[in-house]
């Protein structure tokens, strides 16, 4: 999406941000099995990454209370 964004910059502005959720509607409308299959994939992934999340902004906070 990104190097689709520089090719046509030129030409007309594309938000990669919009173009992804316009993506996601259209696999949503258009394919919603799969669209479900995806959802359970990410939401899985979520979870882990949750825990990665707030455990790294737990120690930053930790590191900034200290100095």
């Amino acid at each position: 999406m990104i190097v689709l964004e520089n090719l046509l910059k030129p030409f007309f502005s594309i938000s990669t941000l919009l173009s992804t959720i316009v993506m996601v509607i259209m696999v949503n409308v258009f394919k919603r099995e799969e669209a479900m299959e995806i959802q359970k994939t990410y939401n899985s992934l979520w979870s882990g990454f949750e825990i990665l999340l707030f455990a790294l902004v737990g120690k930053l906070t930790m590191s900034i209370m200290l100095f």
